[in-house]
């Protein structure tokens, strides 16, 4: 579990902790002004983009509009096609092999060949079950920041101080995605009542979805 980790705040560049909603020095948003970088706390410029010192991308997150329900189900619906042309292909793969197996298309098989086809389909159906999470897993802490889908109606995952996140973070964010379906979807609903559109993935890994400016 990852512990809370500091930052400076980007108004007057006193240290604050990453989750915090204000800077206790100055009270402004620790990340909507443009003065310091959040992750060494060198000065900065107003349009920079890059701190200098440290080499950060600079954040700032106090204006961002979170996506929508429905914009983030028509991003499922994009993966969902994207996903379904591998696994598909994968799919009929496996089909041929076992139909060949027991068609007879080789009239001398012995256990040797039947242990190889056994084990070919297992790799087969092993990758197809291993395509979905590593997909949103890859995309999600990418320099994209979002899927196929997302990148398409034009959102993207961060965290709570408004950078990438981890591997692990986005391997754990897919299997809260997961839980969010088994309750019947009402993980997933969550995200068109709460206040900043968090699905329960969402608070589990401490990420936000907003719209891309």
């Amino acid at each position: 579990m990852e512990g809370v980790s500091a930052m400076y705040c980007r108004e007057c560049g006193s240290t604050v902790n990453q989750h915090d909603d204000f800077c206790l020095s100055c009270g402004f948003r620790p990340n909507q002004s443009s003065n310091y970088c959040q992750s060494c706390g060198e000065k900065t410029k107003a349009h920079q983009e890059m701190c200098v010192n440290c080499g950060e991308m600079l954040k700032s997150s106090g204006g961002e509009e979170f996506a929508g329900f429905w914009l983030r189900v028509a991003a499922v619906l994009i993966d969902s096609i994207v996903v379904a042309v591998p696994l598909n292909i994968l799919s009929f793969i496996a089909i041929i092999i076992l139909v060949f197996s027991l068609s007879g298309g080789s009239p001398n098989v012995d256990n040797g060949t039947q242990a190889q086809i056994a084990l070919m389909c297992f790799i087969v159906y092993l990758l197809c079950g291993l395509i979905t999470p590593f997909y949103y897993t890859i995309f999600h802490c990418s320099k994209w920041q979002a899927t196929i889908g997302k990148k398409a109606v034009g959102i993207k995952v961060i965290d709570y101080n408004g950078g990438k996140i981890s591997f692990w973070k986005s391997f754990g964010r897919y299997f809260g995605y997961v839980l969010s379906g088994m309750i019947l979807g009402i993980g997933y609903i969550m995200a068109g009542f709460t206040k900043n559109k968090e699905a329960l993935h969402d608070m589990m890994s401490s990420t936000l979805v907003i719209k891309k400016r």
